[in-house]
C-alpha cells in the first residue's frame, strides 16, 4: 500500500506544470550561432558552453564562419579549449580501451587486462636452443630454449587471466606475401605480419598461430623443452608437457579475446608464434611472456 501511494505520489510530481526531468544536448557550432543571433549576452553563452556536453568544429574555415556570425572572441576561445579537452579525453578512452566496446587498441600487439587498464606485453628474445643429453634415456638430447632473463616483467594478480590480440588489419590476408619492413619499436607487427618466403609459411592471423608455454624456472633461467633427438628419431616441436590449451573470441574486426578454461598456476609463461616454436627456427624468435602469482 505505501509503495503505491509513492509511486502515485511521484507521478503526480512530475506531471506538474514546469517539473520535468533535464535534457542534456550536446552544443555545436550551430548551436552557438543560433545563441549569438538570439542575442543572448555573452556570460549566458560562456556559462551554456561550460556546462554542456560539446562537439565543436575548430577548424579554420569554422572558425572564420563563427566570426563572420559575430560570435566574441571570448566565446570561440572557450570553444577551442572545451574541444581540445574532449579530444584529450577520447584519446584517453581509445588507448587504455576503457569503453569495452569496440576493443580499439593504438598498436597491434598482446594486452592483457587487470586493474581495470589494458597493458600490451613486450617482447622477449628466446635464445639458441641448447642441446642437453637425457637422463632418463641414453642416447637421446633435448633441445632446452631460454628467454633472457629470470623472471616476467608483468606479474599477474589473477589466476585467470584476459588477454585480446590486436593484429593489423592491412597485414591479415594469406595471400599477402609484402615483407613488412623491421623496425625496434614494433616487434608485435614484425611478428605478426612477416611472410616467411623461403618456406611459404603465412603471418600469424589469429591466437591460433600462436602457442603458450608454461616455462621451467629454476636456477635464474626459464626453459622449455623445444626438440628431442635420439637413435633414428628427432622430434623437433615442443614438448606437450609444456603446452597451455586457451579459448578464443573475435570481438572485433581485428581483435580476439583470449580466456582459459581453468584456471592458470603459478609461474612463468610465455605466447610464442607458432612458426618459430621448434627447435630448428628458435634464432631471432620474440616470445611474449609473462607470470601468474602465487
Amino acid at each position: 500500500m505505501k509503495k503505491a501511494i509513492l509511486f502515485l505520489f511521484t507521478s503526480i510530481i512530475f506531471a506538474m506544470p514546469g517539473i520535468s526531468q533535464t535534457k542534456v544536448d550536446t552544443l555545436k557550432n550551430e548551436t552557438v550561432i543560433k545563441l549569438t543571433k538570439a542575442k543572448l549576452q555573452e556570460s549566458i553563452i560562456i556559462q551554456k558552453i561550460s556546462k554542456s556536453v560539446c562537439s565543436f568544429d575548430v577548424s579554420t574555415d569554422a572558425l572564420i564562419r563563427l566570426r563572420e556570425n559575430n560570435v566574441s572572441d571570448k566565446v570561440i576561445e572557450l570553444m577551442i579549449s572545451k574541444q581540445d579537452e574532449s579530444e584529450v579525453s577520447s584519446e584517453k578512452k581509445i588507448v587504455n580501451n576503457s569503453t569495452d566496446q569496440n576493443y580499439v587498441f593504438t598498436e597491434s600487439g598482446i594486452y592483457f587486462f587487470e586493474d581495470g587498464k589494458y597493458t600490451m606485453l613486450d617482447p622477449t628474445n628466446v635464445g639458441v636452443p641448447a642441446l642437453k643429453p637425457g637422463f632418463i634415456i641414453p642416447g637421446t638430447y633435448k633441445y632446452k630454449s631460454q628467454l633472457e632473463g629470470s623472471e616476467a616483467n608483468y606479474q599477474l594478480k589473477e589466476k585467470h587471466p584476459t588477454f585480446y590480440f590486436n593484429f593489423e588489419p592491412a597485414k591479415k590476408s594469406l595471400n599477402n606475401s609484402t615483407e613488412k619492413e623491421n623496425t625496434q619499436n614494433n616487434y608485435m607487427a614484425e611478428i605478426l605480419s612477416r611472410m616467411d618466403a623461403a618456406n611459404g609459411n603465412a603471418s600469424a592471423i589469429s591466437p591460433n598461430d600462436f602457442k603458450l608455454i608454461k616455462l621451467d624456472q629454476e636456477r635464474g633461467r626459464r626453459e622449455y623443452t623445444s626438440g628431442s633427438a635420439g637413435i633414428g628419431r628427432t622430434d623437433m616441436s615442443i614438448a606437450d608437457g609444456y603446452l597451455v590449451n586457451f579459448k578464443y573470441e573475435k570481438v572485433s574486426g581485428h581483435t580476439y579475446k583470449v580466456s582459459f578454461p581453468v584456471d592458470l598456476k603459478p609461474g612463468q609463461y610465455c605466447f610464442l608464434y607458432a612458426n618459430k616454436a621448434s627447435a630448428r627456427q628458435q634464432s631471432g624468435a620474440k616470445a611474449f611472456d609473462f607470470s601468474v602469482k602465487k
